[in-house]
């Protein structure tokens, strides 16, 4: 096993003491800052790493320091504290096992091929020294790939207090996820995709802690939340069982098609009746992100919406479009301060999202991270950061190849009419769709004209799908993760993203793995959720833990040797280069 961590910060000393205290690991209590030497400072830190029991002393006995003797017996003689001891210990905390991960007899040896980064000083060690050795094992990964800090955590070391707390950068989970509010409001939006004339309407799901701390917002822009239509998306799917067509060349320059917005004059506005401070809609629990449901128990708000032309809120679906970016954007607005939202879609009564302090991140992986850099490319207020997972930068790159028509890998014949009608969920309730179903018809058979399967060439609906066209916007920085064997979403996507941000003064990170169309935060062998931690603390929380800089430019994962991962600087124009 070898792990990865790269988002411990390097701490002095009296801020390690300072950070310690707030966690309580050094303060008058536990008696740490009065013990007379360092094996009674490291007794009284272990009596409270076992927060399951009223008094780790018990534990000591089920700790081996060699094959011999046992942690309660090597504490009482007054024994010295050195690193070999120290680590000894240390190893069990994390959850290695003996004779898999480890042997007594080489113990140091263990600590180096897995890669932890514990504290080393040879000798015997002073009181400084076991302080200084219990903050860095309190941020190493255990053995299940949580620091040891958020394992106590697990098992009840912090009060749910509902208040922020931060330890080596991060936020801790102090908040309790047993009760937190769900709601549910309507935003308005600019869009009119269905042509009545008022402004559409879509509705967000808010999860947010229960406390009085202004709490930032982790938001993911999910066409398929609300639910999915697989026999309608089946039934459309094309059949590529024909024949190529032979290809005419035509004289068309890009100023021909190049995609213009329209300026129209905005849509009806919805009628304010008045404005309330509660919603009167929650919901239950559904398809959520896992790194969203991280940040939930460390004081971070979460909302997910489908968008328009899809259950419970306004429009035709319509992927890819301005107007569907224009939509999710309208949530980040609304979370910023900027825009209205509804406690439902007819009373009139608006509300504000008096919890948030006004800064947005927006993650999820394919369609989810897709969205978030095209809200990105709009440049507005409150997106501080994305946090993009093998997302899409040009959908005509997605389902063409100069002026061939293709299709991601696993899903022949899928095309952006199809992908629409999967996730035109407004299908779900059989009074709207019996209200809307020849609209939609007719919505995707214009759809069909549009994209232009007979061809194949690149035309206006297309560019107006290319987000490359508007990076020069993007104010939010940056964080892409992609698979460098992803047959789904092709590495090219983001390759072409990054290419066009290096233009920009932004921050960028990027995280390129050796696996397919996956979610990278629950792999074991990288610190992945505990760096995104460091960065959301930052951008979010205002956090100065140098996460800019602590956090590589670029991260990938070997190929050629197992859990290794490596760190450089630039991708694409010269060779990446090996940090040491």
């Amino acid at each position: 096993m070898k792990i990865n961590q790269f988002a411990v910060v390097d701490t002095p000393f009296e801020t390690q003491l300072k950070e310690l205290a707030t966690i309580g690991f050094y303060d008058e209590p536990v008696q740490v800052a009065h013990a007379k030497n360092a094996t009674a400072v490291w007794r009284e830190l272990l009596r409270i790493a076992f927060p399951e029991v009223q008094d780790g002393r018990v534990k000591f006995r089920d700790i081996a320091i060699n094959t011999r003797e046992d942690l309660a017996g090597y504490l009482n003689s007054g024994a010295p504290v050195t690193e070999e001891v120290f680590n000894a210990v240390a190893l069990q905390l994390l959850g290695f096992v003996e004779d898999v991960d480890y042997t007594f007899d080489k113990v140091a040896e263990a600590v180096a091929t897995i890669n932890l980064p514990l504290y080393h000083k040879a000798g015997r060690w002073d009181a400084d020294d076991v302080l200084t050795a219990w903050y860095q094992l309190l941020v190493t990964h255990t053995r299940n790939g949580l620091q040891f800090i958020d394992d106590l955590a697990s098992r009840g070391y912090f009060m749910k207090n509902n208040v922020p707390l931060f330890f080596n950068g991060k936020a801790m989970a102090t908040f309790d996820t047993s009760a937190l509010i769900r709601e549910v409001v309507y935003v308005e939006t600019d869009v009119d995709t269905d042509g009545d004339g008022v402004r559409d309407l879509v509705r967000a799901e808010v999860i947010r802690p229960d406390t009085g701390v202004k709490v930032p917002t982790l938001f993911t822009a999910s066409p398929y939340y609300q639910g999915l239509n697989n026999e309608a998306n089946d039934a459309l799917v094309h059949n590529v069982d024909v024949a190529l067509l032979r290809k005419t060349p035509n004289t068309l320059t890009y100023e021909e098609i190049k995609y213009e917005p329209e300026q129209e004059a905005l849509p009806e506005a919805h009628e304010i009746a008045g404005e309330v401070t509660e919603t009167t809609e929650s919901f239950t629990g559904t398809s959520h992100v896992d790194l969203n449901n991280y940040f939930l128990a460390r004081g971070f708000a979460v909302v997910y919406s489908a968008g328009v032309g899809t259950r419970h809120s306004d429009g035709m679906q319509d992927t890819g479009s301005p107007e569907q970016v224009a939509s999710m954007r309208a949530v980040v607005e609304w979370l910023a301060g900027d825009r209205l939202a509804f406690i439902d879609k007819h009373s009139g009564q608006t509300i504000k999202a008096n919890w948030s302090n006004g800064k947005v991140a927006m993650t999820g992986k394919s369609y989810l991270g897709t969205l978030a850099t095209a809200v990105a490319t709009t440049g507005v207020r409150g997106l501080e950061t994305v946090i993009s997972e093998a997302a899409i930068s040009d959908w005509y790159q997605y389902y063409r190849d100069n002026g061939l028509v293709i299709a991601p890998g696993g899903f022949p014949g899928e095309d952006m009419d199809v992908l629409a009608e999967l996730v035109y969920s407004r299908m779900l309730d059989s009074a709207d769709w019996h209200r809307t179903k020849m609209q939609w018809h007719g919505f995707q058979h214009a759809t069909a004209e549009y994209m232009d399967r007979t061809t194949g060439d690149y035309n206006t609906y297309w560019d107006a799908r290319n987000y490359l066209n508007n990076v020069p916007n993007i104010q939010a920085d940056i964080v892409m993760v992609h698979g460098l064997n992803d047959w789904n979403v092709k590495p090219r996507q983001v390759f072409r993203l990054w290419q066009n941000l290096q233009k920009l003064p932004v921050v960028k990170k990027l995280y390129l793995h050796q696996g397919q169309h996956i979610y990278i935060n629950n792999n074991r062998s990288l610190d992945f959720a505990d760096q995104m931690n460091l960065w959301l603390s930052y951008k979010l929380y205002g956090v100065q833990n140098q996460a800019a800089s602590q956090l590589p430019d670029v991260t990938w994962q070997a190929n050629d040797q197992a859990e290794t991962w490596e760190t450089g600087y630039e991708w694409g124009r010269r060779r990446l280069q090996h940090c040491h």
